[in-house]
């Protein structure tokens, strides 16, 4: 027979039970039989299969003929394997078909599989016969009680029958079917304990998604709340700024403050408070001074608060203080210089108006302009010229070179190293001439006011 299946039949059990009693078969050649067949299913894998299984049964009259004599196809359910049904269930199965046939062949063909190897039928289906045999109730002269019930083997050549008694068949089969009973249990404690390990498996995956479920809707709720708060702040920030635009003016980018003050502070709650180098509106880069430039040390000193600083290269040591121009500094509270080069603006509310290395060094002093003057006198001012020195308190030199007010309230109005060093002493112009004495004057060349 073909190989080619897709199905393996570990054991197919004709029990061949022929349900109905004698005295039907006395009464009747046409009485209907049904033979019971019980059998185990396996797929080519030696799976046991599952399931319902179409099947197509025939009875031959010979084990190579080609003719049935009689066929009958049934759906039938196969759980782990076993099966049972009955033939002639659906197709009448006569009596008198045993009695016609010596031996009967049993065929089986599963689905589209091949016809497998065909089966002689065992002794019990020949008992339909019983009623056509001559001697039926001798059995070639036996007595039925000759013809023990147990595995004892008989021939009765009248009927063309030759078989062990029907317990030696059940036993074979009854054992074949316990092995694959076992069998099937041992493949069922199988797949149970797969199926135990899989589920095992997959409670532990579902925890896993339940503990990422759970996480993940943490994450965003705290992360709706930061969108919430974000949103806050932004809707904070967009009133804050309102008063602030982005325009272009002038053909440039620029920003533009609108109905508002702008204040720079340095955190220190007042405008004198602690100085930290911070609180400053710093108009351009600032960059430091060159090391090689600087005459004093330290080189740069940024640590004032609340200045106004424009240019480069400046430092600025206090508070309330004004710079611009180049390498200027402004060193005491509310001191400013206003532009020039290396100024030095140092005492209190001091300044220099321009020039270059002009020095405000007393509280209230000032210098114009000029180069190289020095107010170093409190209230002390030097307008111009160079080399000037207002050393006096409030003494005053309006310009010259190399002009001297030493006195209180002393005054040289220009003219060339000229000196007023007396109280209120005064020289008008000249050179080098000195007033010495309190409240004298002088003038011209090479005099002096004692």
């Amino acid at each position: 027979m073909p190989a080619n299946r897709r199905w393996s039949y570990a054991a197919l059990a004709l029990a061949a039970l022929v349900l109905f009693s004698p005295s039907l078969l006395a009464s009747t050649h046409s009485q209907d039989v049904l033979i019971p067949v019980q059998g185990l299913l396996a797929g080519a894998d030696g799976v046991a299969v599952e399931g319902p299984v179409a099947m197509h049964f025939s009875l031959f009259d010979a084990d190579d003929a080609t003719e049935s004599v009689w066929s009958e196809s049934q759906q039938v359910v196969v759980e782990a394997g076993l099966f049972t049904l009955h033939l002639g269930a659906l197709e009448p199965l006569a009596a008198a078909l045993f009695h016609h046939n010596g031996q009967l062949y049993l065929e089986l063909r599963v689905g589209e599989d091949d016809a497998m190897e065909r089966w002689p039928l065992g002794v019990t289906p020949f008992a339909a016969h019983a009623h056509f045999a001559g001697n039926a109730a001798r059995l070639e002269g036996r007595s039925s009680a000759e013809l023990r019930a147990d595995a004892t083997a008989y021939d009765n050549s009248g009927s063309g029958l030759t078989a062990t008694t029907l317990p030696s068949a059940l036993d074979e089969i009854l054992a074949r079917l316990a092995a694959l009973e076992q069998q099937s249990a041992q493949a069922l404690a199988s797949v149970e304990s797969r199926i135990e390990a899989l589920e095992s498996e997959n409670a532990a995956l579902v925890g896993q998604l339940e503990a990422l479920e759970l996480a993940l809707a943490t994450s965003m709720e705290a992360t709706q709340e930061m969108i919430d708060a974000q949103a806050a702040s932004i809707g904070a920030l967009e009133e804050l700024t309102a008063p602030m635009t982005r325009e272009t003016i002038d053909e440039q980018d620029s920003i533009a403050f609108t109905n508002v003050n702008v204040h720079v502070r340095s955190g220190s709650a007042t405008t004198h408070g602690t100085i930290n180098g911070r609180g400053n509106l710093i108009v351009g880069y600032n960059a430091l001074r060159p090391e090689s430039d600087i005459i004093e040390e330290p080189a740069n000193i940024r640590t004032g608060s609340h200045n106004l600083i424009v240019g480069d290269h400046h430092n600025y040591a206090s508070y309330g203080g004004f710079v611009t121009g180049s390498e200027n500094a402004i060193m005491a509270a509310f001191s400013s210089v206003n532009g020039g080069h290396r100024n030095t603006a140092s005492g209190p509310f001091s300044s220099v108006s321009g020039g270059a290395t002009n020095t405000a060094a007393a509280s209230y002093s000032s210098v114009s302009g000029g180069s190289a003057n020095t107010a170093s006198g409190n209230y002390s001012s030097i307008s111009g010229g160079s080399g000037n020195t207002a050393s006096g308190s409030a003494a005053a030199v309006a310009g010259g070179q190399g002009g001297l007010a030493t006195g209180n309230s002393s005054a040289v109005s220009g003219g060339y190293q000229n000196r007023a060093t007396g109280a209120a002493s005064a020289v008008s112009g000249g050179s080098t001439r000195t007033a010495s004495g309190a409240f004298s004057w002088s003038g011209g060349e090479y005099t002096s006011a004692m």
